[in-house]
Order: structure tokens, then C-alpha cells, then sequence
């Protein structure tokens, strides 16, 4: 249940980084291209203030988290921000994985099948098995 937790607390932790991040990103766009309308730099002004809000509500919510649990009688013995940001490493790092894993089956589909193009050398491509050279420009 602990680690249930933890998890929901780091995806919770890293939608709200993504969302100061990109808040922040639209707020500086307003302020650059506001033209002298002072319509945009409310705007921009308004992002950064949801931005800061949204990132002290989170913090409140992951300090007030524990007692709550208390309360319904669930006791976290691993819950400290240590845990919770070396969780949102392990999703970073699990999501770039599928990241590469995705690149890396692009790469090996277009070396399946006929040979491919080379315009380097004469040599056949690794993962073909005739003896056959590659197809030059």
C-alpha cells in the first residue's frame, strides 16, 4: 500500500513540475509578445500566479498527506521526499526506456526486408543475410 502511495504522490509531484514548467513557458510567451496590451500581461501575470499556487498546494498536500493517513489509520514508514522524487527518477527513467526502446524498433523495422540504401559503402547491411551488396546512388 506504501509504495501505492508514494507512486501516486510522485506522478502527482511531476504533473505539477510539468505544469509550472510549461505555465511558466506561456507566461514568458505573453509577456514577449504582448505587443504593449495590457490584456496579455495579465494574462502572463495570472500563469504565474496559478503556477505558484499550484506548486504550494502540492507541497501541502504531500506535508498534510501522512497526518491524514494517520487518521484513517494507515502508517507510512518510508514516506519522505527522498522517496517520493527517487519515484518520479524510477518513472522518468522507466518512460525514456519505452522512449528508447520505441527509437530503437524504427531503426531495426527499416533494416528488415529489403536492403537498404546505402550511399556509404558496397557492403550488405548487418542485419541481412545475402550476399548481395546494398544498392548505391
Amino acid at each position: 500500500m506504501e509504495e501505492v502511495i508514494i507512486t501516486i504522490c510522485a506522478i502527482i509531484v511531476l504533473v505539477v513540475i510539468v505544469g509550472s514548467f510549461f505555465s511558466f513557458l506561456y507566461a514568458v510567451y505573453l509577456f514577449l509578445f504582448s505587443k504593449g496590451k495590457d490584456e496579455n500581461k495579465t494574462k502572463g501575470r495570472n500563469a504565474i500566479r496559478y503556477m505558484i499556487i499550484g506548486i504550494v498546494l502540492s507541497v501541502l498536500f504531500l506535508g498534510i498527506l501522512p497526518f491524514a493517513l494517520k487518521g484513517v489509520n494507515i502508517e507510512l514508514k518510508d514516506y519522505t521526499t527522498k522517496a517520493i522524487f527517487s519515484r518520479v527518477g524510477d518513472i522518468l527513467q522507466q518512460t525514456f526506456k519505452v522512449w528508447t526502446a520505441v527509437k530503437n524498433g524504427q531503426i531495426e523495422n527499416q533494416y528488415r526486408g529489403n536492403q537498404y540504401i546505402n550511399i556509404d559503402n558496397s557492403t550488405t547491411s548487418p542485419s541481412t543475410t545475402t550476399s548481395t551488396p546494398a544498392y548505391q546512388l
